[in-house]
């Protein structure tokens, strides 16, 4: 039997189709029978994806860079592009209308989520945790 990664980082280009190529990669991570845990975060990163892809103004010869990791009882995902970033939205009800409703879906999943910009100043990170159960 080979080894399963605890960790995941690929290069997606920002097309639609990335939101699936983004799932399919992280189905590989060692979760165990965490199916709940790996049901959330393929939801997490192909929301995540879709929105960079949507939203940051990013021609299809852009790279959208998803990173995921398992550690310390904790999933960690990452999905940085170079958009220009958004303020994180506060959620008192759902998202009226038939859009918007990802990152509502982001912070009722995830149990810690956020965004910045770039260590280097030229992008967007949106970051989320999600506890491992016993």
């Amino acid at each position: 039997m080979g080894l399963v990664p605890d960790e995941v980082l690929v290069q997606l280009p920002a097309v639609v189709e990335s939101a699936r190529a983004a799932r399919e990669a992280v189905d590989a991570l060692a979760l165990g029978e965490q199916d709940e845990t790996a049901f959330t975060l393929r939801l997490l990163v192909t929301e995540l994806v879709s929105n960079s892809v949507r939203h940051a103004g990013l021609s299809s010869a852009d790279t959208i860079t998803l990173e995921v990791w398992v550690e310390d009882g904790l999933v960690r995902g990452e999905v940085t592009d170079r958009g220009p970033g958004f303020d994180r939205p506060a959620f008192d009800q759902p998202p009226e209308g038939i859009s918007g409703r990802g990152l509502y879906l982001v912070d009722a999943l995830a149990d810690q989520w956020g965004c910045e910009r770039t260590i280097d100043d030229e992008g967007w990170v949106v970051w989320f945790q999600i506890e491992l159960g016993g």
